[in-house]
């Protein structure tokens, strides 16, 4: 398993890695128009496709905080997974990438508790990979 590093981790691959992480195993990513909707009933303005869009390649050199709340809002995660850098964002996307290996490996049901199994979510998610996916 390669190492999360801060260079990787740009706010675009956080947004993105929401997208992929939510969504059943046998269903495509969320429509980003369906977000931009869903972010627009949670900000009480609008928010379109385009600037859901712009946020996953990057295109924005000073992305609206607004809408930032309004994906955390959207996805129901901790705020400052895309807001800040460092150990605390690695943490939750390391959490992000467990839920996302589970769900492709067919896991029904995991459970992870204290330090020590946060210390040892790698080694999880490396085992989970390895298992062969239940065919669908």
């Amino acid at each position: 398993m390669t190492a999360t590093n801060d260079a990787a981790l740009t706010l675009a691959a956080k947004i993105n890695r929401l997208f992929d992480v939510y969504r059943s195993r046998d269903e495509s990513e969320q429509p980003v128009d369906a977000v931009a909707e869903s972010v627009s009933a949670i900000l009480g303005r609008e928010v379109s496709g385009a600037q859901i869009g712009a946020l996953r390649i990057e295109s924005t050199a000073q992305p609206d905080p607004a809408i930032l709340h309004g994906l955390v809002s959207h996805f129901g995660i901790p705020g400052e997974y895309l807001t800040t850098s460092g150990p605390r964002a690695e943490h939750v996307d390391k959490q992000l990438r467990l839920l996302a290996a589970a769900r492709d490996a067919g896991v029904k049901r995991l459970a992870l508790r204290g330090g020590a199994a946060t210390d040892a979510a790698d080694e999880v998610l490396d085992v989970i990979k390895r298992m062969p996916a239940e065919d669908a």
